[in-house]
């Protein structure tokens, strides 16, 4: 019963030391990474070629 309740315990230790240092890990990558907005323009680029069709069309539509 003590083995189990010491193992338990430890793997409780271990899975929390885990989590909290990716958490630091995280909040430091935050602070000092930079994102692009390259990948927006990438999905800019090909949602246009799909809707501008259809903006056009109604655009040019005469609503009588």
């Amino acid at each position: 019963m003590c083995t189990t309740f010491y193992e338990t315990s430890i793997k409780r230790v271990r899975r929390n030391a885990r989590d909290d240092l990716a958490r630091e890990v995280a909040k430091k990558g935050l602070k000092t990474d930079v994102e692009s907005a390259g990948w927006i323009n990438s999905f800019m680029e090909r949602f246009w070629l799909i809707y501008e069709p259809v903006l056009s069309a109604t655009i040019v539509r005469p609503s009588f």
